[in-house]
């Protein structure tokens, strides 16, 4: 019930013009109790009008309370009593994390809000008091705290009210006068305003790094599934690879094995005809043998005639058998087989090889801002060996210009010799961009070609854009277009003069961007790139094209701004000097007449 009767006390037991303790209270129409002498003198201010006002909330009134009241007397004893119970407890005490009013004197109050210009800290009677003394300029009121003096500035013992960008530090008005002189200065709001942006950039790149972490986790587990599956796949495809060499080894072994018994059955007839021709041979060799015993002539003859006429005796075959013969094609087509295989093998086990380090999972994102493209920002010059005879190079080969007026190059076997074009000298790998600026009725080509095109000729097969190794950005007053091997996709956006592109060779990534304030993507091609590629421009009659140097460029123009300052300030020397000059020959011709 006491700290019940706390806020009661703090409106009632202190008069709030003299802050001392109700005396003879008098209570005025509006509720508001004062000390009698506190009441007469804010009455006698309006004695002569007849209409007074409250001093705190500004009722008026047209009665003059003159009377003593006694009962409120009594609640205030009351109150008081109650209150002086209260202050033991912790209701009104500042507890061990409060913040002490600076103000009370007796058992102090926990204070409720910090002056920052006062740099005091007041409870709730004390903080009525300091705003009724503040009416006019009202002071920043900030929850109560213990810090205050950290809020000031150690040198000068003024309030820290302004922020320097330049050392990263709060400061007084004199430090702005004294030490920070010519520094970057905000106020101490627009400071926070600031701070509080990057703190909400922060959170913003938190909740960006912890999607990205989410995403890679589940990437992690995709990888894993992935690398399982192709695995599951090269061995199947391996198996099937053995299986058709396993496959082709049997047919030719079943060829073999049955040429092997074709040329056996063969020498298997050969052997038993042999083999009956002896046996003959030796049964009419026999019966020679006993007619050579016989004196008989005319048997003789008769029967050794009959002996020649045995069945194959006369036209017996000559046969030999080939030393040479060890199916030696056979072997020798093998081995050319098997070399040829070991060659296609190695090259394209080192496709495959290549093929799977060259796979990345997780790639760079692409850059959005200009910031970001200037970071894979490449110095290029342009190659005068392949450049056009009407092309003229000029800003140390950094642009070129298409003239009537042919220009003395030399004969190259690089030189492009029937379409107004001209390559980079570097060639381009990895993560690049650059910059091109054109001019022009009809514009130019902004193009990115392999260094094998051809050079000789008027056909497809040199011009940028109309053949599979160059890719090309047709830019002109009215359109863009953008043309591949032959095929051209027209771009439907507002042209610029400035042409941005970015090169990601590993990832197969060709994007163009119209550059001004901003970067529009224009055209973008994924693609596998097989080897460097090289920057260029295809120019018609009276354009020009150059490679810009965006730090170069603000170079020269802090150049041109500082010559001209110079020539400016070299003038207005010039001139106070005529002045000086005629001022001086027109005193000198006073003084003689």
């Amino acid at each position: 019930m006491a700290a019940a009767n706390v806020p009661v006390f703090r409106s009632f037991p202190d008069c709030s013009l003299c802050l001392k303790r109700l005396a003879d209270v008098v209570s005025i129409p509006c509720g508001h109790t004062y000390c009698r002498s506190c009441t007469e003198g804010f009455l006698s201010e309006y004695e002569n009008t007849g209409k007074y006002s409250c001093t705190e909330c500004g009722q008026s009134f047209y009665r003059r309370p003159f009377y003593q009241d006694r009962p409120v007397d009594d609640i205030v004893d009351g109150l008081l009593k109650t209150a002086l119970q209260a202050d033991h407890s912790t209701a009104s005490h500042p507890g061990p994390e409060d913040v002490d009013c600076d103000i009370c004197t007796g058992p102090e109050h926990k204070a409720i809000k910090s002056c920052l210009e006062c740099l005091a800290s007041y409870c709730d009677e004390h903080l009525r008091l300091h705003n009724d003394l503040n009416p006019r300029t009202p002071h920043a009121l900030v929850d109560a705290t213990g810090q205050l003096q950290g809020m000031t500035c150690r040198l000068h013992d003024k309030l820290l009210e302004v922020y320097c960008r330049t050392d990263q530090r709060c400061i007084c008005c004199r430090c702005m006068l004294d030490d920070h002189k010519g520094h970057d200065m905000v106020s101490a709001s627009t400071g926070r305003a600031e701070k509080e942006k990057e703190f909400r950039k922060s959170k913003e790149m938190i909740v960006e790094k912890e999607k990205q972490l989410k995403e890679l986790n589940a990437a992690k587990q995709s990888l894993r599934d992935l690398a399982l599956a192709t695995e599951e796949e090269s061995e199947r495809l391996f198996a099937k690879l053995v299986q058709r060499i396993q496959s082709s080894h049997a047919e030719m072994k079943a060829q073999i094995r049955a040429q092997e018994e074709a040329e056996l059955e063969r020498v298997e007839g050969l052997l038993t005809q042999l083999e009956q021709e002896i046996a003959e041979l030796k049964r009419s060799d026999a019966e020679l043998e006993q007619l050579l015993c016989s004196q008989n002539h005319i048997r003789f003859l008769q029967s050794v005639q009959s002996l020649y006429l045995l069945p194959g005796s006369a036209d017996a075959p000559n046969m030999a058998v080939n030393p040479q013969f060890s199916f030696g094609e056979l072997v020798k087509s093998i081995s050319v087989l098997k070399a040829q295989i070991e060659d296609i093998w190695l090259q394209e086990m080192t496709k495959i090889s290549t093929a799977v380090k060259k796979d990345k999972f997780v790639v760079p994102s692409e850059p959005k801002t200009r910031e970001e493209f200037l970071q894979y920002l490449v110095p290029l010059t342009l190659d005068p060996n392949s450049a056009h005879r009407n092309l003229r190079l000029s800003e140390e080969n950094q642009a070129v210009a298409c003239d009537l007026e042919p220009q003395p190059y030399p004969n190259h076997p690089e030189r492009f010799d029937w379409w107004a074009q001209v390559l980079s000298r570097e060639a381009l790998s990895g993560r690049c961009y650059w910059e091109a600026q054109w001019t022009g009725l009809y514009g130019a080509d902004v193009a990115v070609s392999y260094g094998d095109i051809s050079r000789k000729g008027q056909g497809d097969d040199c011009g940028f854009g109309y053949n599979k190794h160059c890719w090309s950005l047709d830019c002109s007053i009215s359109r863009y277009a953008f043309v591949h091997n032959n095929e051209e996709t027209e771009i439907a956006v507002p042209t610029s003069h400035r042409i941005g592109v970015y090169l990601d060779h590993r990832a197969g990534l060709l994007s163009f961007y119209s550059v001004s304030d901003s970067m529009t993507l224009l055209h973008r091609v994924d693609t596998r790139f097989t080897q460097p590629v090289y920057a260029g421009f295809g120019l018609y009659q009276g354009s020009t094209a150059r490679m810009c140097q965006p730090g170069k460029e603000a170079q020269r123009q802090t150049d041109v701004q500082r010559t001209r300052r110079s020539a400016s300030v070299k003038t207005v020397e010039k001139t106070r000097r005529m002045w000086n000059l005629k001022s001086k020959r027109k005193v000198s011709a006073t003084s003689d007449s």
